[in-house]
């Protein structure tokens, strides 16, 4: 937590994917944009921001300052669960073996990196430097190969499937479907019956893999940098 000489809150995170977020905690619009100034003067670029789509009054402020819009994500509260289609297995949540994990983790960053880009993807909480936590993590397999994986936090109180990623070989295929049934009857086993997604409004597959699944959109968020 930074403070400024208005002694105004400015919460800067730095995410474990190298991205640094900044947060003012201001009502007043001219403290707020004097602190934001102070505060991204001081900071690396480029800098990030989130704002919800319907805060228009926020969104102005942000790029008073310098801000600019990056990329938009829907919100979506999943419910339904097909079935998984023949020929994919998932392994449950915790079961694999983590330097698999990792392997497959890291094919799939590369691919999605070389492709569409791995900034376009939720707001990474994992430190790829370090080991992955199986206990989030299932993973799907075909003929004994490991494929796609999803991940989900908050399984307790809020489930949010933060990834779901395939192997561009195994794409159009089905594992993407079976990897969110999956997550979803193993929180619904749990007593949750949802669960939040958050999607890249220009990530066409994905918006699409979530329209399979009769998603309802709920808000959205949009996300600012500053270079």
């Amino acid at each position: 937590m930074e403070q400024t000489s208005a002694s105004v809150p400015a919460d800067v995170t730095r995410r474990p994917d190298g991205r640094t977020y900044l947060s003012i905690d201001a009502w007043a619009s001219d403290v707020f944009v004097t602190t934001a100034r102070e505060a991204v003067s001081r900071l690396p670029r480029p800098a990030f921001t989130l704002v919800d789509e319907e805060d228009a009054d926020g969104l102005s402020l942000w790029e008073s300052v310098g801000f600019a819009e990056h990329r938009r994500e829907a919100v979506f509260v999943i419910t339904p669960q097909p079935s998984p289609p023949s020929g994919v297995t998932v392994e449950p949540f915790g079961a694999t073996d983590p330097d698999r994990l990792t392997t497959l983790y890291d094919r799939v960053r590369d691919e999605v990196d070389a492709e569409l880009g791995w900034h376009r993807m939720p707001t990474e909480l994992v430190d790829p430097r370090t080991s992955l936590d199986a206990s989030h993590y299932a993973v799907a397999t075909r003929n004994g190969q490991d494929v796609g994986l999803v991940r989900v936090t908050g399984r307790d109180r809020q489930p949010r499937i933060g990834l779901v990623a395939v192997l561009r070989s195994e794409r159009r295929r089905g594992v993407g479907t079976a990897l969110i049934a999956f997550a979803l009857d193993a929180l619904y086993r749990r007593g949750v019956d949802s669960a939040i997604a958050e999607v890249d409004e220009g990530n066409n597959p994905a918006l699409g893999l979530a329209s399979r699944f009769e998603a309802m959109r709920r808000g959205g968020l949009v996300e600012l940098v500053c270079r």
